[in-house]
Formats: C-alpha cells, sequence, structure tokens
C-alpha cells in the first residue's frame, strides 16, 4: 500500500508544550495572506471614514426637501409650503433652488427653477435669478439676496436666506436630505 501523501515526520504530543498539543495548525502564507487584507481593509476603512468626516454635504448632488411657508406684512408676498430642490458644489459661487410656490406682492408667480449667484464665493450675498420667467421685470426676476447661511448635520442640510423684493422681503427656510 502507498503513502496517501508526502511523508510528514509526526512528532508525539506528549513531548509538546499542553498549549501546543490540541493546537490547530497554521498555514502561514495563508495567515499572511489574510493579514495583509485585513490591514488594508483597515487602512481603506479608516481614509474612508475621514474622508466622508471632511465633506459638509454630498458634493456634486441634488438634494430633494422642502421650504417652510413664509408670509410677511404684506399678504399677496409668500412662499408656499413646498416641494424644493437644491444643488451648490461645495462653497461655489452658485446654486441651484427650485420652489413650487413663491408670488411677489406684485403678483407675480415665480415658481420653478432659480439660480443664486454669490457675489463672491464663501460670502453670504448676491442675486437670485428666476430662470422661469424671462419675460417678468429685471427687479422681480432677478432680486437681491443676504443673509445665506447653510448648515448640515446628520444627513440634513438647511438653507436661509431672505429675498429682497422691491415691496417685501421674503424669509427662504428649506431643509433638504441626502
Amino acid at each position: 500500500m502507498k503513502p496517501l501523501g508526502p511523508s510528514r515526520t509526526v512528532k508525539a504530543s506528549w513531548n509538546m508544550p499542553p498549549q501546543r498539543r490540541n493546537a490547530p495548525k497554521i498555514n502561514k502564507e495563508l495567515f499572511a495572506m489574510r493579514g495583509t487584507t485585513i490591514a488594508v481593509s483597515l487602512v481603506l476603512g479608516l481614509a474612508t471614514t475621514t474622508t466622508c468626516a471632511a465633506q459638509s454635504y454630498p458634493p456634486n448632488s441634488l438634494l430633494g426637501g422642502s421650504t417652510a411657508q413664509s408670509n410677511t406684512a404684506t399678504p399677496s408676498c409668500y412662499i408656499g409650503h413646498g416641494f424644493s430642490t437644491f444643488q451648490r458644489n461645495n462653497n461655489a459661487a452658485r446654486a441651484d433652488i427650485s420652489f413650487s410656490g413663491l408670488i411677489d406682492s406684485g403678483g407675480y408667480d415665480l415658481k420653478g427653477q432659480a439660480v443664486l449667484s454669490f457675489t463672491a464665493p464663501g460670502l453670504n450675498s448676491g442675486t437670485i435669478t428666476f430662470t422661469e420667467v424671462p419675460s417678468y421685470p429685471a427687479n422681480i426676476r432677478s432680486p437681491s439676496f443676504s443673509n445665506y447661511s447653510q448648515t448640515y448635520a446628520n444627513g440634513r442640510l438647511q438653507v436661509v436666506f431672505l429675498i429682497a423684493f422691491p415691496d417685501c422681503t421674503l424669509n427662504v427656510n428649506a431643509v433638504y436630505n441626502d
């Protein structure tokens, strides 16, 4: 009868220390490969965590959310509560926002897409241009905005700013989820 595999020298287990008698055999190459895999996974995991923690909110993403209702002393100047979208790439000089209902006191319906053009990146004021209404007067179609701020925490982005129309100022307060 032939041996089934290469011959091996077997040591008597009574000559081994007690902790090694019943220990499983370790394949050193497999252990080295698994150790490397674990180390690489750990490094990549930490790098991903560090990268995510540095972001203010998901870059290059169109976020969905809603605007809060906002009324002024002039009853016909308001923002209705409704669906809204928002996109600003990091601290860019431009942001896109949409409104489901925004009425100026002159009766101009400004729902739809608008572009916030900041006077300089990182500043909190500029001009908002309502792109859906090219025939409206310039002071209605492109009023100034101020007091812009954005806060991101726990997957929620809150955007707040004021729009200064000729006869009223509207407070925009919108919340978006990533």
